[in-house]
């Protein structure tokens, strides 16, 4: 049978004696990340196409090289956009200013790359909302 729930000050005690030791071994360690291929075929890098060519918001192409951005319309629609609701965060995005892809895209590689407009989609989805699903509701 199980044992009593620790305190929270048991807890404490532990955590402040061995750093690290509740969280178990490699815990943070990334256990896998999608290769090119994987990114290429998502469903979500599909759409991130269809938003940039059919919708004509700047969003890189998560699969394609960094500088793959549409420009038929460089004052696109996300142009005003200003920073999210900072109650609405993800580490991984920079909320400081406006949408803009012309960023640094980051760690280098395609996971960067694709990380980088994921979170660009998922800014625009919480500064934009209604825009977000209409698009959602469209495409799929």
């Amino acid at each position: 049978m199980l044992g009593a729930m620790p305190t929270d000050d048991e807890v404490a005690a532990v955590a402040d004696a061995a750093p690290g030791a509740l969280l178990g071994s490699g815990y943070g360690a990334t256990l896998w990340e999608p290769g090119p291929d994987v990114i290429e075929r998502a469903q979500i890098t599909q759409f991130c196409r269809w938003l940039a060519r059919e919708r004509g918001l700047p969003l890189a192409d998560p699969a394609g090289p960094a500088d793959s951005v549409d420009s038929a319309d460089p004052a696109g629609p996300l142009d005003s956009v200003g920073p999210a609701d900072p109650a609405v965060s993800v580490d991984s995005v920079d909320l400081a200013g406006p949408l803009d892809s012309a960023a640094p895209v980051g760690p280098a590689g395609p996971v960067g790359r694709a990380q980088h407009v994921y979170g660009e989609l998922w800014r625009w989805s919480v500064t934009e909302t209604a825009a977000f699903w209409e698009s959602v509701w469209d495409y799929f």
